[in-house]
């Protein structure tokens, strides 16, 4: 009602202006059915909340693919790290029992060198050998243990 009098002075409204009134009311009585009908599309609706918790499970399955790739990477670094560590020094440890062997090894023959001329000579001479042959077999074994 627009206030517009009538063409016969009544001051109630025309043909023309209640048609354009129910048209208005029609086209406002389809968009809120629309909408009402889209609020009761339930299976529409749990389509949208379905696709976007895809969306957020693939984003943070990527995230998390990343922290692992990551992380991964870390971890390898640090094992190559402390392999080399491990290698040098068991190269300087097997050097240093080497040495030791060695050392003992020549003590013992400069031992039994000096005792074979002996009347106990024999009796030292087997006693020294059997020393040095189980002191190896010690270094073997704990060589094998390790």
């Amino acid at each position: 009602m627009s206030g517009t009098p009538s063409p016969d002075n009544t001051g109630r409204p025309g043909l023309q202006e209640l048609r354009a009134q129910v048209e208005h009311s029609r086209e406002e009585l389809g968009r809120t059915v629309e909408e009402l009908a889209a609020r009761t599309d339930v299976k529409a609706r749990a389509k949208r909340t379905a696709k976007g918790a895809r969306e957020q499970v693939a984003a943070k399955t990527g995230h998390a693919k990343e922290q692992v790739a990551a992380k991964t990477e870390h971890a390898k670094e640090q094992v190559a790290a402390k392999t080399e560590h491990a290698k040098e020094q068991v190269a300087a440890k097997t050097e240093h029992a080497r040495e030791q062997v060695a050392a003992k090894t020549e003590h013992a023959k400069e031992q039994v060198s000096a005792t074979v001329g002996t009347p106990r000579g024999k009796a030292a001479s087997l006693a020294a050998g059997a020393a040095v042959v189980l002191l190896l077999m010690m270094l073997a074994r704990r060589r094998r243990h390790r």
